[in-house]
């Protein structure tokens, strides 16, 4: 079969179809453990930047305020997130990230191998190093 002949792969539904298919992934594995992928993307966040606002992580994370806000009022609920009011202005709520929210993180990161099996089971060590370069490069000139 020649070249012309061959389907191209089309990058766009390729790459929306793989980014759905690893969220459920991630969500299918995080679920069991009280926490979705919204959820632990935020704390992952606060434990990095240690008090933000909504309108910050709406900004970081490229969700509606509105999406945030509520993320951040189930991470209340579980106890994983406070909220404080700013002094200067009580509009304004800065987010910080609790004790229980960093054991929740410390227990992801301790059963990474749970997460990351289907990366071991699929690629290998170099092509792992090579994907995560690549999605760096990607994210970088989407800024």
């Amino acid at each position: 079969m020649q070249e012309k002949d061959c389907p191209r792969r089309e990058a766009i539904p390729s790459i929306i179809l793989a980014s759905r298919q690893i969220k459920n992934f991630f969500g299918s594995k995080l679920r069991p453990h009280g926490i979705g992928t919204e959820e632990i993307g935020i704390l992952f966040i606060l434990k990095e930047s240690s008090e933000l606002n909504i309108t910050d992580l709406s900004n970081i994370t490229l969700k509606d305020k509105g999406t945030v806000s509520r993320t951040i009022k189930s991470l209340c609920r579980k106890n994983l997130v406070k909220k404080s009011q700013e002094k200067e202005d009580n509009r304004i709520s800065k987010v910080s990230i609790t004790p229980e929210g960093l054991a929740k993180i410390k227990m992801i990161k301790d059963n990474k191998k749970n997460f990351l099996d289907i990366f071991d089971n699929a690629i290998t060590e170099l092509e792992k190093e090579q994907l995560l370069n690549i999605l760096d490069k990607i994210v970088a000139v989407m800024k």
